[in-house]
């Protein structure tokens, strides 16, 4: 029995995830394929665009074969955080053969040479780093400098183009904590198929999630200002959410959220309703789409709960930054000395909050505000995110490359699957956790399992909470759901 593994946030999940892992069962000729996915909130500091649970289908409906929950702490951190989080809980299964993951354009090898540097960091490529780094470069930019410095000729351009692309960073992640963990994973790259990472033309094969975010937002300017009625899906029906609980129909649900919702955070622009119907007809003057095309293109991408995935982001089942705004205003008013204390916090950061942040601001006027060349928009987002959650700092964060993972969080299996989970219950090194509820004897008050799997779960009932007052739905708590089971 031959299991590969990947790592993932499939925020959404699309086409080009589905050839990620068709590609990987064939390459390894994996008879199962386990993903270790973030939760509700993804690496890129933000909410992920659907909750954990309908993503989760989404994989399982895709060719996946069991979905594990990387823990939120990990899975709203730096690669390195993300990347040694993923590759330790799955190598603590003892039962995944391979490590598939995404490539742009480079070939295993030349991945491994950059990796050797990395992981050796050289007096010469140390120094290089700190000299970059007290010229206020972010640490991208700072380790991308280093590096091109101490390589030679080719691979030094090459390790350039490399740095410059997300999944390249990653993949250097993985290999790096698959050779500091000894791991016995063997690592699988596969090369991306259609649109580049950061490509958002939606339009081109095998469409990047970046595009599809974007396309969703234009569809959702597309039905606010069309004239004719039969722009809103689904319209007429009653359409059930995956708790069996019965919705308004779509149309009424977002016609009647959509303006309010707005208004909270673009009260100008709808008093010139035209205004903003001009700038959305500007921002599609080259797309000239009507609902047809966006359907076929959602179609394509999402597969078969293309549907319910539009529904929930129509209807407002889902949680962005600017939901999250009251909540980062009540944080920073009722503590405003303890944001220091938060993940991803220093110093520097918290004087330039407090500089910048102003209690009427948007979330995109605060990141105006927060935007210095010393710090990636991606690192300011994960600390306001911690802050948000209340992630404070801890001993066992201090080292990237030694974060423990004390459980596996199942979130979902095809019944197909039942030898695997067997394999994964004799042979796993930490417990699973098939049933949230689990967590509240497992773990032993006050220690890091049970601080982590705190966070777990406050992370998961924050985005069910602000979900389910959109789109005007019960709501459901975290220790009552099931795992996701498909045939």
């Amino acid at each position: 029995m031959i299991t590969a593994g990947i790592i993932a946030e499939y925020n959404p999940f699309h086409s080009g995830h589905k050839y990620h892992i068709e590609e990987t069962r064939r390459r390894t000729g994996a008879d199962f394929i386990v993903v270790a996915m973030s939760g509700d909130f993804v690496q890129r500091g933000e909410p992920a665009s659907a909750d954990k649970y309908l993503r989760t289908r989404m994989a399982l409906k895709g060719g996946a074969d069991l979905v594990l929950e990387l823990p939120a702490i990990y899975a709203t951190s730096s690669a390195e955080y993300f990347a040694t989080a993923g590759v330790c809980l799955l190598e603590q299964l003892h039962c995944v053969e391979y490590l598939s993951f995404g490539s742009e354009w480079a070939d295993l090898d030349t991945l491994k040479k950059v990796v050797n540097v990395l992981t050796e960091e050289s007096k010469k490529y140390y120094m290089y780093l700190k000299e970059s780094l007290k010229k206020g470069k972010n640490f991208p930019s700072a380790r991308s400098n280093a590096l091109t410095s101490v390589l030679d000729g080719d691979l030094s351009e090459e390790a350039t183009r490399i740095l410059a692309q997300p999944n390249h960073i990653l993949a250097l992640e993985y290999l790096k904590s698959l050779q500091r963990m000894n791991a016995a994973m063997i690592p699988v790259a596969v090369r991306r198929k259609g649109a580049g990472y950061l490509e958002d033309d939606v339009s081109l094969d095998y469409p990047s999630a970046t595009a599809l975010r974007k396309a969703l937002s234009d569809y959702k300017q597309y039905i606010l200002f069309a004239d004719r009625k039969e722009h809103i899906p689904s319209g007429s029906k009653t359409i059930y959410n995956s708790c069996g609980q019965s919705e308004q129909p779509v149309r009424k649900i977002f016609l009647d959220s959509a303006k309010t919702e707005e208004n909270y955070r673009k009260e100008d622009a709808y008093r010139d309703k035209d205004g903003l119907r001009d700038e959305y007809e500007h921002r599609n003057e080259d797309a000239c789409r009507g609902e047809d095309d966006y359907r076929k293109i959602f179609q394509e991408s999402f597969g078969e709960l293309a549907e319910e995935y539009i529904h929930r982001y129509l209807s407002g089942d889902m949680v962005d930054w600017e939901d999250l705004m009251p909540y980062l205003r009540y944080t920073f008013l009722m503590d405003e000395r303890g944001i220091d204390c938060c993940f991803g916090m220093n110093g520097d950061r918290t004087a330039r909050f407090r500089k910048v942040f102003r209690p009427d601001q948007s979330f995109s006027e605060l990141m105006e505000g927060l935007h210095a060349k010393s710090y990636t928009d991606a690192a300011w987002r994960r600390a306001l995110l911690h802050m948000v959650l209340h992630m404070e700092k801890q001993s066992f964060l201090e080292k990237a490359s030694e974060v423990p993972v004390p459980y596996a969080r199942i979130l979902g299996f095809s019944r197909r699957a039942a030898p695997l989970l067997k394999k994964m219950q004799e042979k796993a090194d930490v417990p699973l956790i098939q049933k949230p509820v689990q967590g509240r004897t497992l773990f032993e008050k006050d220690t890091v399992a049970s601080w982590i799997y705190s966070m777990d779960i406050r992370a998961a009932q924050l985005y069910e909470q602000i979900a389910a007052a959109k789109a005007h739905r019960g709501f459901v708590s975290e220790w009552t759901r099931q795992q996701i089971i498909v045939d």
